[in-house]
């Protein structure tokens, strides 16, 4: 017995609407080839479960960045904070030494003048 591939490939769309025999026989000749509704529901489900995963590890990265630039910002204040108590110091430090070079000043035209 000879199949004319080309004559049941014209009915073969007709003979799957008008027949559940043959509507059956593809369905399970082809279930271990091509995904089920049912297949592709559970690999979409699985995506979105993955999906959600990657979006939740995005958030506390976000959230860590958020954390990590305040402490920059805390960190950068703090410094300038420093600076300005340290810049004083040095101010104070400076007068000092000024009046300590004009005290050394006066007292060797001091001594110079009356030795």
């Amino acid at each position: 017995m000879s199949i004319d591939i080309d004559e049941l490939l014209k009915i073969l769309p007709q003979l799957i609407r008008e027949n559940d025999t043959v509507k059956g026989a593809i369905l399970t000749a082809l279930s271990g080839v091509v995904a089920t509704h049912a297949d592709v529901e559970m690999v979409i489900q699985a995506m979105e479960k993955r999906f959600e995963a990657v979006d939740r590890r995005f958030e506390a990265v976000d959230r860590q960045f958020a954390m990590n630039a305040q402490e920059h910002v805390d960190l950068q204040n703090a410094i300038g904070a420093l600076h300005q108590v340290v810049e004083g110091h040095f101010e104070e430090l400076s007068d000092g030494m000024k009046q300590v070079q004009e005290s050394i000043d006066s007292l060797r035209d001091h001594l110079v003048n009356n030795v």
